[in-house]
C-alpha cells in the first residue's frame, strides 16, 4: 500500500517519503480505532478456568474493551462489570464473600491487565470473555492489514489525502470524499 500511494505521486524510491507515507497509514489506522470500536474486531477468548481462592485473572494482551464476560458452566449468566469505585461503594465490607463470581471489576486492567472476580470464586468456574481489540498497523512495509479486505481501502484512501495535502494536489477534496464514503460503508 505504501508503494502503491508512493507511486500514485510518483514518490517511489525516495526511502523517506515511502516511510512517511507508511507513517500516514498508521495514523489512518488510529484514527479508526479512536472513532469507534469496530464490529468486526469483536473476539471471544478462550475460555478462562476459575481457581478456588483466586480474584484476579488475565485478559489477553491485545485486548482494547470487554463487551461482556460471562459464567458459562452450570448456570449461565452474564456477569455485571462495575467500576472499581462503585465496587467499592456497593460492597465495601463484603470483600472476603466467596462463591459464584457474578461481579466483574476492571481495575487496572491496562495497567496490569487483569480484571477480578466477586465473589472470589469457591470452585472451578468457566468464565467466557468477548472483547474488542485495535485494528492492528502494519508491522513492515509489505505487511497485510489486519481487517476485512472490503474496508482495507478506507486507511489507504484516507493515506492518499494525506499525501495529496503534503505534495499540493487537487486530488484531495476527491480521496477524502472516497475516505468518508468508505467509512460510512464500514
Amino acid at each position: 500500500m505504501r508503494y502503491d500511494i508512493a507511486s500514485y505521486y510518483g514518490l517511489q524510491g525516495d526511502t523517506s517519503k515511502e516511510e512517511l507515507i507508511g507513517r500516514m497509514i498508521d495514523d489512518a489506522i488510529d484514527d479508526l480505532n479512536r472513532k469507534k470500536l469496530w464490529a468486526f474486531n469483536l473476539i471471544k477468548a478462550a475460555p478462562i478456568s476459575t481457581v478456588n481462592g483466586t480474584a484476579s485473572y488475565a485478559v489477553p494482551a491485545d485486548m482494547w474493551k470487554i463487551y461482556n464476560a460471562r459464567k458459562t458452566n452450570d448456570i449461565d449468566f452474564t456477569l455485571s462489570g462495575l467500576s472499581r469505585g462503585r465496587f467499592d461503594t456497593i460492597f465495601q465490607s463484603q470483600n472476603a464473600i466467596v462463591g459464584y463470581p457474578y461481579v466483574r471489576t476492571d481495575f487496572n486492567i491496562y495497567r496490569d491487565g487483569t480484571f477480578e472476580l466477586f465473589p472470589v470464586p469457591d470452585a472451578v468456574h468457566t468464565i467466557v470473555l468477548r472483547y474488542f481489540r485495535l485494528i492492528s498497523k502494519t508491522p513492515t512495509a509489505a505487511g497485510a492489514l489486519d481487517m476485512p479486505s472490503a474496508y482495507q481501502t478506507v486507511p489507504k484512501y484516507a493515506a492518499l489525502a494525506r499525501c495529496a495535502a503534503l505534495v499540493g494536489s487537487p486530488m484531495l477534496g476527491y480521496w477524502e470524499k472516497k475516505y468518508n464514503e468508505g467509512f460510512e460503508e464500514m
